[in-house]
């Protein structure tokens, strides 16, 4: 499999809407089999954390699966807190 070769592929007609209808919702993804198979089905999409550019690998700790367009959102601590951190990362 190659994480960067799928990139390129939209995802969105196989997407479930999420509650509210806004995002999709891949809750029920809990094994890196489902989410291969979903990259298979032109669902999800494979991108590496640590991009070969930089020295990444194509190795199972360094793909995500996510879909196209994405973002991640990051939230750490306690977000009622002053030392909280929370943001978002544009994948695409």
């Amino acid at each position: 499999m190659d994480p960067g070769a799928g990139a390129e592929r939209a995802v969105e007609a196989g997407a479930r809407p999420a509650r509210g209808g806004h995002a999709p919702d891949f809750s029920d993804v809990t094994s890196s089999e489902d989410a291969r198979r979903l990259v298979e089905e032109g669902r999800l999409v494979a991108a590496l954390l640590f991009p070969r550019a930089f020295g990444g690998t194509e190795s199972p700790g360094n793909t995500m699966y996510v879909p196209r367009p994405a973002r991640i959102r990051v939230q750490a601590g306690l977000l009622a807190t002053a030392n909280a951190f929370e943001w978002v990362i544009e994948i695409w």
